[in-house]
């Protein structure tokens, strides 16, 4: 809890936290500690009407975007519904909507409903009504304990299920329209045309790489086992040498439909590298628009999907195997339908990163530190710069933390690399103005003295990819210099070819290698060259 600067006191618990946090996510703690009256905010809140579980998975997700798996059932759902609702923090709010929609009964409805109208859940209420459209599901719902409370506190949302689902002559309207003294009521209807879809991913895993590149030629491929999208039965086809001659030095991956009805089968599809943990590679990531498969057999992707050199070079080829997946929409005959059966709660995608995006660009609420780099200011969150950087940790809230300044000048960086930094720090990606080779060698170093690990993977990454004669002597160096082992295995791939090797030593760098780095050259040496030549 380095750097909390508010507490929450909730029934017999205590809950510490980061006010830039918490505003950042919220615009209610915003204004609470930022707003006009953000100088009466108290360094200890006492919170009486909420339920101290409730408030631990609300902080949860403030700070990690995610739900604990003790707050995933229905009744803590429905709490968190209401502090989402109460501290505006809308992702969550939706996520509670969409579980709630999909947990709808007949004992349980009444009290969804009354929710849904009280906290303003269009998708979760909409739900409601569909369900209730059933005359067993409404008899039941009025049965149910939570009708009386659904009467006294939101008759109206009653009035409106009459209006839209249920014919007035229905005894169940009759009964309903009795307990709520109305007298008219009318029966409008709507209807939308929609095409549905049906979503399946697979994931078709290479194990063996170098050998089924050698044993299979152009032309040839292997196939994943079949899996079904859609009611149809679909597989992924593989050339190790490319589909043809235009692309033998490629990987070539294609979809293929193992059976198509009569006027053939429309979908969407994508394929993606995968990295080690299962995420797609966002620069091997291919998306294909709407395609008909026509008849069996028929198939659709790319010939030239990645260079067979590019993957040999990557991380992403790990004890010889890789993985690629594949995201498939088919598209299901259109039909025309009532609205009230197209029920979605629609959640967006996580908004952390933009939330500390704009803490650090727009609101710089409550900033603890600046740095001075060259001509440029930079303030920032202690807090945060240590959750993502054990230096700055240290720096911070280690045991010389009380000598810590508030200005602190940083002299062997250039502004432009410690922006993108700190741009990486706050929302776990680059800025496009730092994409560069360049920029990408400053960042392996100021990445490996902040120890941010991952940004450190991101250049090295970039890095491999782009190795030529020119660059290969200070890229080597680079490696060594700032342990990253996979640069530089790449980089001694790219000399083991003779060629390389003479090109690089004709290099402006290779002079500024042997000095600086004299061992990896004797490796490089030990490894590659024939015992006549070292």
């Amino acid at each position: 809890m380095d750097g909390t600067d508010v507490t929450f006191d909730i029934g017999q618990d205590i809950f510490s936290a980061h006010k830039c946090i918490l505003a950042a996510r919220s615009s209610v703690f915003k204004a609470e500690f930022f707003g006009a009256m953000s100088a009466k905010a108290h360094r200890t809140i006492k919170i009486e009407d909420m339920e101290a579980g409730v408030f631990r998975s609300l902080l949860h997700f403030i700070y990690t975007d995610a739900l604990p798996e003790t707050a995933l059932d229905v009744v803590m759902t429905q709490h968190l519904l209401v502090a989402a609702d109460r501290y505006n923090v809308e992702r969550l709010k939706l996520i509670c909507e969409e579980k709630l929609s999909k947990h709808i009964d007949s004992n349980m409805v009444a009290t969804t409903l009354a929710l849904a109208e009280q906290h303003s859940c269009h998708g979760l209420k909409e739900a409601c009504f569909k369900f209730l459209s059933s005359d067993a599901n409404l008899e039941r719902m009025k049965a149910s304990e939570g009708y009386e409370h659904l009467k006294v506190s939101c008759p109206f949302v009653l009035k409106e299920l009459i209006a839209r689902f249920i014919s007035p002559e229905m005894e169940a309207a009759r009964e309903i329209t009795m307990d709520l003294q109305m007298a008219n009521h009318c029966n409008n209807t709507s209807s939308v045309t929609v095409a549905e879809v049906a979503r399946g991913s697979h994931v078709i895993k290479i194990d063996g790489y170098l050998r089924t590149k050698e044993l299979m030629e152009n032309g040839k491929y292997v196939s994943s086992i079949p899996f079904s999208v859609g009611g149809h039965s679909w597989f992924i086809t593989y050339f190790p040498n490319g589909v043809n001659t235009e692309s033998k030095d490629y990987l070539s991956v294609f979809l293929t439909i193992d059976f198509a009805c009569a006027g053939g089968v429309k979908a969407t599809f994508s394929f993606a590298l995968l990295d080690k943990n299962g995420r797609s590679v966002q620069l091997y990531s291919k998306l294909y628009p709407l395609h008909t498969f026509t008849e069996k057999g028929s198939d659709w992707g790319h010939s030239k999907f990645m260079k067979k050199t590019d993957l040999e070079r990557s991380v992403h080829l790990s004890n010889d195997s890789f993985s690629i997946m594949c995201d498939l929409t088919v598209m299901k005959d259109i039909c025309s339908k009532e609205t009230t059966q197209k029920q979605f709660v629609v959640v967006p995608p996580s908004d952390l990163h933009q939330h500390l995006g704009d803490l650090l660009l727009k609101n710089m609420d409550s900033t603890d530190v600046t740095f001075n780099v060259g001509q440029d200011i930079f303030s920032a969150h202690k807090c945060i710069l240590a959750a993502r950087s054990s230096v700055f940790r240290a720096e911070f809230f280690g045991a010389m933390s009380a000598k810590a300044r508030r200005t602190i000048k940083i002299e062997d960086i250039e502004a432009g690399v410690f922006r993108a930094l700190l741009h990486f720090i706050y929302t776990d990606s680059l800025p496009e103005t730092a994409q560069n080779i360049v920029m990408a060698q400053h960042l392996v170093v100021a990445a490996d003295r902040y120890n941010v690990g991952r940004l450190k993977l991101i250049c090295e990454e970039k890095l491999s990819k782009h190795i030529d004669s020119n660059m290969v002597a200070t890229t080597l160096a680079l490696a060594e210099q700032h342990s990253c082992y996979g640069l530089k295995e790449a980089c001694f791939e790219f000399l083991a070819s003779r060629s390389n090797l003479e090109r690089m030593m004709a290099s402006d760098d290779y002079e500024h290698l042997k000095i600086s780095c004299p061992s990896v050259l004797m490796e490089l040496v030990a490894r590659f060259l024939p015992q006549q030549e070292k």
